[in-house]
């Protein structure tokens, strides 16, 4: 898994798994301190461990990470057709995660948990 982008607008991130087709995100998106909450056309299994690169707009460039997560839950969403997954992060280091909460906090794609984090 691997995301293009962490921008400032949710419909400019797009998600790719494994080999199949780039998923633009819609609306729900969501990339937070705690992990990613995104959209594919298939479930993924849950509390599998996956390996994934975030890339942070850092002004005109982009920084790169490479992180672990674990699946924490994959269900159909009505309103868009796709399933919404959740990963919760498991080896994101310290700085990245503090560069995610400001960038979160300034896209809007933080999600409600991290509200009061």
């Amino acid at each position: 898994m691997g995301t293009e982008q962490l921008a400032e607008d949710s419909a400019d991130v797009v998600v790719f798994l494994n080999d199949e087709k780039a998923v633009k995100q819609p609306e729900g998106f969501r990339c937070c301190p705690l992990g990613i909450q995104f959209f594919s056309e298939k479930p993924v299994e849950q509390y599998r461990i996956v390996s994934f690169r975030l890339e942070i707009p850092q002004g005109q460039n982009s920084s790169s990470v490479e992180c672990a997560g674990t699946i924490v839950k994959s269900i159909r969403d009505d309103d868009s057709g796709m399933y919404r997954n959740w990963i919760s992060f498991l080896d994101i280091p310290d700085e990245i995660r503090s560069d995610l909460e400001c960038k979160s906090r300034e896209s809007g794609l933080f999600c409600p948990y991290c509200q009061n984090y």
